[in-house]
């Protein structure tokens, strides 16, 4: 192979692990070669240091943004996490050092909560998206309806979406942040859960026997913080 300046060379871009690139040694100061396939280790080791890793640990990165994160480690976040923006998966434990937090953004967009929800489970009825929601006894999403203990009583969730009996439903749960652009509400309020059907209510229930239970305050007219009291009371028939 004749001699040729790297400018006179014919331009390849179909790179596989064996093919050879020279370098410099600065170390000895000669020319050396490597491969393409040492030249991937060398460069994914680094940016490995530097940037969350899809489908690994993350360590312990210091600044940037992220929605959510595939992996099987632990995190130990020390402020905000990483420098981009992952879609999926699944940690065994996120570890906060003292003086640390989650920040909660409100949810600006009709039938979005931000915080804690959960799809594990299936609704019980034909559910609406914007429904309140309890647990029930047979492991499925039930209306809640304060008119009577049992049906306001346990875990309470927010219906995120329309469901049939049977169908695995989308829930906010306690300590999440709720958006639903039909909501009304008078910032401030208190909400209790509704003597009609899944429904909220920013009165205090007054029906005979009717179950008091807070479940949540309006953050403005269409965004609440779900967080439903572990104590009700009963008005008096």
């Amino acid at each position: 192979m004749a001699d040729q300046k790297i400018s006179e060379l014919t331009a390849f871009t179909d790179l596989i692990d064996a093919d050879v690139v020279p370098v410099v040694d600065s170390t000895a100061g000669a020319s050396k070669k490597t491969t393409w396939a040492n030249i991937k280790s060398v460069l994914k080791t680094y940016f490995d240091s530097i940037y969350v890793t899809s489908g690994g640990a993350l360590g312990t990165p210091t600044s940037g943004t992220v929605t959510n994160l595939t992996g099987t480690a632990s995190i130990n976040i020390n402020g905000t996490v990483g420098a981009t923006t992952p879609s999926s998966g699944t940690f065994t434990d996120i570890i906060l050092p003292a003086g640390s937090g989650i920040k909660i953004t409100l949810p600006t967009t009709d039938a979005q909560c931000t915080g804690n929800y959960t799809s594990s489970f299936n609704s019980g009825y034909s559910a609406s998206a914007g429904d309140l929601v309890f647990y029930g006894s047979g492991g499925k999403w039930l209306e809640v309806d304060a008119d009577a203990v049992a049906t306001c009583k346990g875990l309470l969730g927010i219906a995120m979406e329309a469901k049939n009996d049977g169908e695995a439903m989308k829930v906010a749960l306690p300590g999440s942040m709720v958006h639903f652009d039909a909501w009304t509400w008078t910032t401030g309020d208190t909400l209790y859960a509704g003597e009609t059907l899944g429904a909220m209510q920013n009165s205090i229930p007054t029906g005979a026997d009717a179950i008091i239970r807070v479940v949540g305050f309006a953050i403005d007219a269409d965004t609440l913080f779900f967080n439903p009291s572990s104590d009700q009371q009963s008005t008096v028939a």
